[in-house]
């Protein structure tokens, strides 16, 4: 597992979605704060809007633990986006 920091503070006023469909859809998880601290969400399935988590708007860093995921800044997978790998 590569764990990979989110230096812009890109995300989640968004959109999570799995980029490519497999058996195993994968997995990320996104924190709060650098360092992979604080209040922090993993899921294994699409997030159209994650605007209701712990997160606030924000997530600092994050880890895909396996799949690719796309994370957009804004919901429903509008505004600026970006593929994610493990």
């Amino acid at each position: 597992m590569v764990k990979r920091k989110w230096k812009a503070r890109f995300l989640i006023a968004g959109a999570l979605g799995a980029a490519a469909m497999s058996a195993v859809a994968g997995q990320i998880t996104l924190y709060g704060r650098t360092g992979f601290q604080g209040p922090n969400l993993t899921t294994t399935s699409t997030a159209p809007n994650v605007v209701r988590s712990a997160l606030n708007d924000v997530a600092s860093s994050i880890v895909v633990t396996s799949g690719t995921w796309e994370a957009c800044t804004e919901a429903y997978f509008r505004g600026r986006c970006a593929l994610l790998p493990p």
